[in-house]
């Protein structure tokens, strides 16, 4: 086996730029908490399902700015908490189209079918720039 010693001062150098990484990845990145409720025609959903948060506006590919898409696993009582780059941490403030995905068996040893009505039009979601506070959403598929 062949040891490896790093003079010193390269020992420095890399264990700075290895902090410095790992303060780039504890930032929040401008998210606002955002949990909701989904419920079909005003009940609660008939299998558990997801909600694709898509942004109606572009994300700065320079900066890294903007929104970004999330997504949501909703249960059966309805609830969800939104993620975009950590479970649950929420939305970047921003427009987004909220796009519902349930889908449950028909019947025994039948193909899935979606408990989301063909004309449903996904709905716009806002999320406000002063992220202080958690934002509610509540959904409503008819």
């Amino acid at each position: 086996m062949i040891a490896m010693r790093l003079p010193p001062a390269r020992c420095t150098v890399a264990a700075v730029l290895a902090t410095l990484a790992a303060a780039g990845c504890d930032s929040s990145r401008g998210v606002v908490p955002v949990a909701g409720t989904i419920r079909f025609a005003g009940k609660a959903p008939p299998a558990q399902g997801y909600v694709y948060f898509v942004p109606l506006e572009p994300t700065t590919s320079d900066r890294d700015e903007g929104p970004r898409s999330g997504t949501a696993l909703f249960a059966t009582d309805g609830s969800f908490r939104v993620t975009t780059f950590r479970e649950g941490d929420g939305l970047r403030p921003g427009r987004y189209e909220a796009r519902v995905d349930c889908s449950f068996p028909a019947a025994a040893h039948a193909a899935m079918k979606s408990a989301v009505p063909a004309g449903f039009k996904p709905p716009e979601i806002t999320i406000p720039t002063d992220g202080s506070r958690p934002v509610s959403v509540e959904i409503d598929v008819r």
